[in-house]
């Protein structure tokens, strides 16, 4: 596997050296490892529909309340959040207020919950500078990028099966891109779970789960 990274990574486009002799910066490099790992990696695709059953069958098992939602693996009581209008740049929007995690993340939504018709933003309120120079490595080379452009290539690559890698070859940049990645995804996916309350969806989704569920999925 080493050779085949050492392959890649000696494809370099452009580059252009600093103070430190062994470091280079190089978009090139970012591009030739994407391929290389997309290429290793692929998504698994499941499509059985026992499995997907039995799942169904799990979440419905055991539920919270319906006021009840989980962000940050903290339970939250959605009756409790505040709508406020949105001012500056948020303007036009409805602003969340007074929930656990509010330090993190800015959660807002505007449109129509009764008809669907709504948009959402989702916002980091701490996130790392993108334009950092960050270091990454492979066999005792230094190379350095823009923490921006390590995030894209991130979140081009495919697959789950390559996490050991990328620690070793991107270090902490690695593991403080995962932690941005999850303040946003747990945040988007809280707000389209409070919309789904607030709009009545949920409480339909759930009297329609509880239903009698085969123990195969008709083809």
């Amino acid at each position: 596997m080493k050779k085949k990274i050492c392959i890649f990574l000696c494809f370099v486009f452009s580059f252009m050296t600093t103070n430190n002799a062994n470091a280079i910066s190089s978009l090139g490099e970012l591009k030739a490892f994407e391929k290389f790992s997309n290429e290793k990696f692929e998504v698994q695709e499941v499509d059985e529909k026992v499995e997907i059953t039995e799942q169904i069958k799990d979440e419905t098992d055991i539920q919270d309340p319906l006021n009840i939602a989980t962000l940050y693996n903290k339970k939250i009581d959605m009756d409790k959040i505040k709508r406020i209008p949105g001012t500056g740049e948020y303007k036009g929007y409805i602003v969340l207020k007074g929930y656990l995690g509010e330090d993190k993340v800015l959660l807002a939504y505007k449109g129509d919950l009764k008809s669907g018709s709504y948009s959402t933003k989702v916002v980091n309120k701490k996130p790392l500078n993108g334009n950092d120079k960050v270091t990454w490595q492979y066999e005792g080379k230094k190379l350095i990028s823009k923490r921006k452009d390590i995030y894209k290539l991130l979140s081009d690559i495919t697959g789950n099966d390559n996490m050991d890698l990328l620690r070793e070859v991107f270090g902490k940049t690695f593991d403080e891109y995962l932690d941005e990645q999850y303040i946003i995804n747990d945040a988007e996916s809280f707000l389209t779970i409070y919309l789904d309350y607030k709009s009545g969806l949920s409480k339909m989704l759930r009297e329609r789960n509880t239903r009698t569920l085969p123990d195969v999925l008709p083809d």
